[in-house]
């Protein structure tokens, strides 16, 4: 497993940051109870338009010889949803995991993370004793390239510094998917850093995907303040990871 250390913060600002989607999760060591679990639902819809019960449900299969299967469902676990009317915004609380996430258009860290202080301090005040086992941050970008002509391809080289290596007689890149794991050593975490090509929802466009995801387990901070700490610095390294994976060609097109 490599590692990545850098110290240069980015001071890029983008008038139209590629950010698809920005999650914040944190799990838990030990699961909320049901009864806790639904006990914030009327403190927390009063953020967002609307709230609803999810279940993650399993199916048990059962074959005797000579009948038919039978299947019984069994609900392994209910949790909450709360969203805004556009979907943009969502709030995840399952029995072992907090997740705030952030849908395109992205209106900067400051908005991002105020949400999130927002509503993990409701969350925080009716579990006061939760141990968090793991933080994840996790940014994914779309590069949108405009295309001269439908038959037109790109070189994902000319905008991402993450590519299949081939050789020549193998040049030519229709599709491509690479994902690596490396270590984030300053502040000590793990980093998913993955680059593929998928097709674009734009007519004339093609788009590359580049997806930052960077997990703490150990560590951990036992504070409110370590925690806003630890969000700040995972959102500088993303930043400063975002910056060595495009090039500028990728950058006049967030201009």
């Amino acid at each position: 497993m490599s590692s990545v250390a850098t110290t240069t913060k980015c001071e890029y600002i983008y008038n139209h940051p590629p950010i698809l989607e920005a999650v914040i999760a944190i799990n838990f060591l030990q699961p909320i109870a049901n009864n806790d679990l639904f006990k914030i639902e009327k403190k927390l819809k009063k953020n967002y338009d609307a709230s609803d019960v999810q279940s993650n449900v399993t199916m048990e299969v059962r074959v005797d010889s000579g009948s038919e299967p039978e299947f019984t469902p069994r609900i392994q676990q209910n949790g909450l949803r709360f969203s805004s009317a556009d979907m943009t915004q969502t709030l995840h609380i399952w029995p072992e995991m907090f997740l705030v996430s952030q849908r395109a258009p992205y209106l900067g860290w400051d908005s991002f993370k105020e949400r999130f202080l927002r509503d993990w301090g409701i969350f925080i005040k009716s579990n006061p004793n939760k141990e968090i086992s793991q933080i994840g941050m996790r940014y994914i970008n779309r590069i949108d390239v405009p295309l001269k002509n439908e038959s037109e391809s790109i070189n994902p080289e000319e905008f991402l510094t993450i590519n299949p290596t081939l050789p020549k007689a193998l040049s030519e890149i229709k599709n491509f998917s690479i994902q690596t794991v490396l270590e984030l050593t300053d502040i000590k975490s793990q980093l998913k850093l993955s680059s593929q090509s998928v097709p674009s929802p734009i007519l004339r466009f093609s788009s590359l995907l580049l997806d930052i995801d960077i997990i703490k387990n150990q560590d951990l901070p036992k504070s409110p303040k370590a925690l806003i700490a630890y969000l700040d610095a995972a959102r500088d390294k993303k930043n400063e990871i975002f910056e060595m994976c495009i090039t500028e060609k990728s950058r006049v097109l967030f201009k």
